[in-house]
């Protein structure tokens, strides 16, 4: 339940937010859906008779993920299930008994047992709750403090809620994991069970070696295994399915001769520019201010750099979908590594007093070095860096790039070893001394830069592909039209959604996301029926670079209601269940008197013997999952033989060796915490799921996005 995320270092934004939004609720009540004064539905769903409104909803996830980068409709359905479990969880708690009082409140956001809501949105950068800014919260709370500003106090009732809502639940949870209880035939069962071991000889007729001719599935078949099979085939609402076909946007010849040319522009003004790396970051390129090994260039131009020479230009070539193109700035033979020590006066940004306060400071210092003062002992005393000043501003060794741009320049550029040496970076000035200069060996390395054009359709080629989309929608008034011009074409393909519910948000191959949820709400649509085609052509862009990609035409093929599922709707689903399940049962009919070796001599099966399988495996090596075929060996004396079985992948007859029995039980005491450390431990997820399946749960989502 803890949603409010780290947003304290950004209140304001949270002010602004809830104060606009305020508003926006205000003049929407006066306005209504149609801005004439009448007042809409704002009831987004109903829990046990509880509202959930959706002005509610709606500015807690503008106040909580304003910023998020969560894929909003992914966001909103944790919101709606956090709203849900918390009406479900204040529900039963009201029932039970169970309040939160002002005390307990003030303890759980202020006192020594802080809820995991406070903890989480109140800590300082190592870890540790932030002590000094609650205690002021909670000074300007009890003085009524004037600093207190009506939408901070927003904020924190919305905190307050999510506080009370969690310490409810755990109180429901611990009431629970107090009623767990694992008794002593438990433990002696379980234990039974993980030590007995059978030796069992086994006969299996896979299902794709019994004969199914003359066997026909029909629909009463198909009612049959959905009945008895219901807990699989039950739904609790109504699903719809989609049949779409979709048009991709790729690039084809004349684009790629297109963004040719215009990189071959582009590769005439790279060769001339003042300023390699603002024109690379400005044709989506790189310019990397450190000097690369020839082995760590990209594959392409790893043998052509080193035969270039300074302001050379290479390209274009392919780089995964782009055009690009390589530009040597500089060759340069460079240390692989550095030593060297720093003394360090910070400087905090924008303040010109401890500026000049650090140059003079660090001046005087180097004046010193330079007259012969130990440059260690300067740093313990002078410098600023507590990490390491009392090592004498020992940095230690590094590479190229672990220190910022001004540091690293002077460390492998233009510095020298034994050299002492003034710099200024955003954390103060330094006076940096290079104690040695490591080469592996003496071959240059490069400094280059990168420009790239994305080989993608050009607005003529999507234009063309929406153009052919429209063509095909806007020739038919339904979907079965479409769908026979669809397979009657080549390259273009039906494809069927999977069930879809009215909330979902993700279609198979055409992923999550606003359109895909636009093809959902078109499917559930009260004016949309079987058989209709939407004349909208939804567009899908490019997620890096915004083109559009794919169009899709929609159409809704079937309607699902609640309840048991039909024949029609699941016989491509499990029609091989069925055909396997009544083929098997006829073949065992067959089998009535033989015995195990004439079974498997007429099926010409080998018989498979299978040691030490334990009663309380799910997957028994040489079997599988065939807990059908394990229950009946359990059962059997040793020597005898089952009755044919079937199975999950076939039908068997299994014929007892011998029984390893568990013996007398022992280490019951640990056996029995450790069957109710699980049951504990499920108990939360369990428990809510429970709570939720007794609920009655009116979901109007799809009402308002």
């Amino acid at each position: 339940m803890a949603l409010i995320g780290k947003i304290r270092s950004n209140m304001w934004i949270v002010f602004v937010i809830i104060a606009l939004a305020t508003l926006s609720f205000i003049l929407m009540d006066a306005q209504g859906p149609g801005g004439g004064g009448a007042v809409s539905d704002t009831t987004m769903g109903i829990v046990n008779g509880k509202k959930i409104d959706f002005k509610d909803f709606d500015l807690t996830d503008r106040v909580l993920f304003n910023n998020s980068a969560q894929e909003p409709l992914m966001r909103r359905a944790g919101l709606w299930d956090y709203f849900v479990n918390k009406t479900i969880v204040e529900d039963e708690a009201e029932e039970l008994g169970m309040s939160v009082g002002k005390n307990e409140l003030m303890e759980l956001q202020f006192g020594q047992s802080l809820s995991p809501i406070i903890f989480q949105n109140y800590r300082t950068p190592n870890g540790q709750v932030d002590i000094a800014q609650l205690t002021q919260i909670k000074n300007a709370i009890e003085a009524n403090s004037p600093d207190l500003t009506p939408q901070f106090r927003l904020y924190w009732a919305e905190q307050e809620k999510q506080v009370i809502s969690t310490q409810l639940q755990t109180k429901i949870n611990t009431m629970v994991q107090k009623g767990l209880y694992t008794p002593t035939w438990m433990a002696e069962e379980t234990f039974k069970m993980q030590n007995t071991s059978v030796d069992i000889e086994v006969v299996k007729i896979p299902f794709d070696e019994i004969d199914g001719s003359g066997v026909d599935v029909t629909d009463s078949d198909i009612n049959a295994y959905i009945k008895e099979n219901s807990q699989d085939y039950e739904r609790k609402e109504e699903k719809r399915v989609v049949q779409y076909v979709t048009i991709d946007v790729a690039p084809n010849k004349r684009d790629s001769i297109y963004w040719r040319e215009e990189m071959d522009k582009m590769i005439a003004n790279f060769r001339t520019t003042d300023n390699d790396s603002i024109y690379a970051f400005s044709n989506n390129g790189t310019y990397q201010n450190y000097f690369l090994k020839s082995e760590e260039l990209q594959e392409q131009i790893r043998d052509v750099i080193p035969t270039m020479t300074a302001g050379e230009v290479y390209g274009p070539y392919i780089s995964l979908r782009n055009l690009q193109a390589v530009k040597l700035i500089e060759r340069k033979v460079i240390p692989d590594s550095v030593d060297a020590s720093h003394i360090l006066i910070r400087v905090t940004e924008n303040n010109p007093t401890q500026l000049i306060r650090a140059n003079t400071l660090i001046d005087s210092i180097m004046d010193a070095v330079n007259k012969g003062s130990s440059f260690d002992n300067l740093a313990s005393d002078f410098s600023e860096d507590v990490t390491n000043s009392a090592n004498g501003g020992d940095l230690g060794t590094f590479t190229q790039g672990a220190m910022v741009p001004a540091f690293n320049d002077v460390c492998f550029i233009s510095g020298r070893e034994g050299g002492v040496y003034k710099v200024r970076t955003q954390f103060g000035v330094h006076l940096l001394r290079i104690n040695d200069m490591i080469y592996n060996n003496r071959t240059p390395k490069h400094k280059i830069a990168y420009i790239n054009v994305p080989v993608i359709p050009t607005k003529e080629t999507q234009d063309a592909m929406y153009t052919n989309m429209i063509d095909l929608v806007g020739e038919y008034s339904y979907l079965d039209g479409m769908t026979e011009k669809v397979n009657s074409t080549a390259n273009l393909e039906m494809k069927e959604s999977n069930a879809l519910k009215a909330n979902d948000y993700s279609i198979d191959l055409l992923g999550p996301g606003n359109i895909t949820r636009d093809i959902v709400k078109y499917a559930f649509s009260s004016d949309t029926e079987i058989g209709d085609l939407s004349h909208d052509i939804y567009t899908y862009t490019d997620d890096e670079l915004y083109y559009n990609r794919r169009y899709v035409a929609a159409g809704l093929a079937k309607i699902l209601p609640s309840g048991l599922a039909k024949a029609d709707d699941v016989r491509a689903d499990i029609e091989a269940a069925v055909m396997n399940n009544k083929k098997a049962k006829a073949y065992i009919s067959g089998l009535s008197g033989n015995g195990f070796d004439v079974i498997a001599t007429n099926a010409n099966i080998e018989i498979d013997t299978i040691l030490n399988a334990s009663l309380n495996s799910v997957f028994v090596a040489g079997l599988g999952n065939e807990p059908k075929v394990m229950g009946a060996a359990s059962q059997l004396a040793a020597g005898s033989t089952s009755s044919p079985i079937l199975g999950n992948s076939g039908v068997f007859v299994v014929r007892k060796i011998k029984n390893s029995d568990a013996g007398e039980p022992s280490g019951l005491v640990g056996l029995k915490s450790s069957l109710s450390s699980q049951a504990k431990a499920a108990k939360d997820f369990k428990l809510i799921n429970a709570l939720r399946e007794k609920s009655t749960i009116k979901d109007n989502r799809a009402t308002f996005y």
